[in-house]
Parts: C-alpha cells; structure tokens; sequence
C-alpha cells in the first residue's frame, strides 16, 4: 500500500499560482460580469464582496504558503514496511 505524498508538477502549479496576490480591478470586474452588477447603482454591494473575495484569497494564500514551508520542514517518510532482520 504505496502512495505518493510527493505533489505533482501541476499540483506545484497550482499552489503557485494561487500564492500570486489578488488585483482588485480583475476581481471587481469578474464579480461584476458574473452577478450582472451595475457597476454605479451596486458599487456598495460590489466594494464589500470585492473585500470578501480578496480577504479569501490572502487566506487561502496563507495556508498554501504555511503548507509549503511544513512540506519543506518534513523528511518523506516512506510508507512501506521496515525490513526485518
């Protein structure tokens, strides 16, 4: 019973690009074509899920960044059985 506890290459990709930090006018305009907002008659509603979204990726963010060091803090452990003598 073998697993691989070592991430893939697209796996790295995406933590990667998940670490990049949030521009504000790319995260206001998604919201704003997703939901079909008016950008003048809904700019309170849409000011407070842009500051959602963004506080959820610095999180998100963060966790992926405190995941990375702990994988670089651990030795891989191998999962088969010790030999016995």
């Amino acid at each position: 019973m073998e697993e691989n506890i070592l991430p893939t290459e697209a796996e790295l990709a995406a933590e990667n690009s998940a670490l990049v930090e949030p521009k504000e006018d790319e995260i206001r305009q998604n919201i704003i074509s997703e939901l079909g907002l008016d950008e003048i008659d809904d700019a309170e509603r849409i000011d407070k899920l842009v500051a959602k979204e963004v506080k959820h990726r610095k999180d998100l963010s963060q966790a992926i960044g405190q995941k990375i060091k702990y994988r670089g803090m651990v030795k891989p452990v191998s999962l088969t059985e010790p030999e016995k003598k």
